[in-house]
């Protein structure tokens, strides 16, 4: 078993060859992609993060600089039972982070008339998910949209049987029109950003 990395500085343009065996070679950094060639075979783009393997071994590598700056790549060549999986971040690059997580939480009960169209919630950029349910006691199907205008008796948006909860990813104004017959009441729970 043997392993070895190396950091390469290519000018534009320009080419460098390895001399060394190996069963694989692995880029470990690189400031942009390049060719990668192995034992004078066709040279491929090759880049940080890849890696590749040659069961039969290989004896050469060439790198080629196809950017029309100066490059650095940072290979690991090696055989055995051996791999290198350590993360390389650039220079110029940073780490992708988790978006922001909610931290705020609203909630509430609305209760809607017969033959109403009423507005749940406001609209806010701040809101990730609002979630509705209706009581399994109550009859009649309502409608939760986002047309201020709609006639309670329309049957627009997504309807909500009796016991049934409503999960929504909505900025927009929502709200609710009943034709059930009877008086409905929608509880809510939002989850969005205090800022």
């Amino acid at each position: 078993m043997s392993y070895s990395d190396k950091t390469y500085t290519i000018s534009a343009g320009a080419s460098v060859g390895i001399s060394g065996t190996g069963v694989f070679v692995a880029c470990l950094a690189a400031s942009k992609p390049f060719k990668l060639e192995v034992d004078s075979q066709n040279a491929h783009t090759f880049e940080a993060g890849l890696t590749r393997r040659k069961p039969q071994g290989f004896k050469t590598l060439r790198i080629e600089n196809p950017n029309d700056t100066p490059i650095e790549v940072r290979l690991g060549i090696g055989s055995g039972d051996i791999d290198d999986n350590r993360v390389t971040i650039n220079n110029d690059e940073g780490l992708a982070t988790r978006a922001k997580v909610p931290d705020a939480a609203a909630s509430g009960l609305v209760v809607v008339n017969d033959a109403t169209t009423l507005q749940l919630v406001p609209d806010t950029p701040l809101r990730t998910e609002i979630i509705f349910s209706r009581s399994s006691e109550e009859t009649g199907l309502v409608y939760i949209h986002t047309n201020p205008g709609a006639a309670s008796a329309a049957k627009e948006g997504v309807p909500m049987l009796p016991g049934s909860s409503l999960t929504l990813n909505s900025t927009a104004a929502l709200y609710v029109s009943n034709n059930s017959g009877a008086v409905s009441e929608i509880s809510f729970l939002e989850a969005k950003f205090s800022t």
